[in-house]
């Protein structure tokens, strides 16, 4: 048997989703809660979360708002 050696051009490049972002946000909520952080660091840590949160968001289709807030979500939506 051969091995096949893929060209370096031809790997797949590491990529990062939104979930993964929402999923460090809740990380680092989960951090401070358990008291993880000093009291200097808490800051810093704050605005690299706010800011994580703010993309996802920002990444998020828009919501119409003129539906009821507890619309069910259309079965098209949810086949995805």
């Amino acid at each position: 048997m051969t091995e096949q050696v893929q060209n370096p051009a031809q790997q797949e490049a590491p990529a990062v989703t939104l979930q993964d972002l929402a999923m460090a946000a809740r990380i680092i909520d989960l951090a401070v809660e358990r008291g993880a952080f000093k009291g200097a660091e808490a800051s810093t840590v704050g605005l690299c979360r706010d800011r994580l949160v703010a993309f996802v968001q920002s990444q998020q289709p828009a919501q119409d708002p003129n539906a009821p807030k507890d619309a069910p979500v259309p079965p098209s939506a949810s086949a995805q």
